[in-house]
């Protein structure tokens, strides 16, 4: 997540189904856990969120405006039903509204 700046990282089972989401309040979660407990970090799914809330590929660029302020998520998997299709962040969104809204009168 560091090395490509992302905020969260979907998390998929072998077919490619999602079934969670790894963010970085997960991994201080688990950092802080190994060291006060003095051991490794554990795994992804023993932290991860199990709620995940995916935009539907689908979407709008409002409807995705609206799942990140109502579910106060950085980043959002983007889904053709249970299947994980893509990442969506904040910015992401912010970069389609912003040159609409630059040519508004």
């Amino acid at each position: 997540m560091l090395t490509r700046n992302l905020s969260g990282a979907p998390v998929v089972d072998d077919g490619g189904t999602l079934i969670g989401m790894f963010s970085e309040a997960d991994a201080l979660k688990a950092a802080l856990d190994a060291d006060y407990h003095g051991t490794g970090s554990g795994r992804v799914v023993d932290y991860m969120s199990r709620e995940v809330h995916g935009v539907p590929v689908a979407a709008t660029v409002q409807e995705a405006a609206e799942l990140f302020l109502r579910y106060h998520r950085r980043t959002l998997p983007v889904v053709q039903g249970p299947r994980l299709v893509g990442l969506l962040s904040r910015g992401d969104v912010l970069r389609q509204v912003t040159p609409a809204r630059a040519t508004s009168p």
